[in-house]
């Protein structure tokens, strides 16, 4: 009988290749989420502002990568567009 290791590969953040934080990730789901936001935020454009593809803007948006359940701080981000509004 064979026995299994458990993986421990660092994942999120803690990748050595991270380009995002999980601040990043929930940024860009609200901003393809939002109605106000998104107007002004095309997958494109998120892609090109954070230095990632379209697809993985696709991927994070619909939970393939950078799982929500794995999120270590799982809080609202407000919007954008609420705080230029106030200034």
């Amino acid at each position: 009988m064979r026995s299994y290791r458990k993986s421990h590969k660092a994942t999120g953040e803690g990748h050595y290749a991270a380009r995002l934080s999980w601040s990043d990730v929930r940024m860009i789901r609200h901003r393809d989420g939002c109605p106000a936001c998104r107007e002004t935020s095309a997958r494109k454009t998120l892609a090109a502002e954070y230095g990632i593809s379209a697809v993985m803007v696709h991927f994070i948006v619909t939970g393939k990568k950078w799982h929500p359940a794995h999120d270590p701080n799982p809080s609202e981000v407000g919007c954008p567009l609420d705080l230029e509004e106030a200034a």
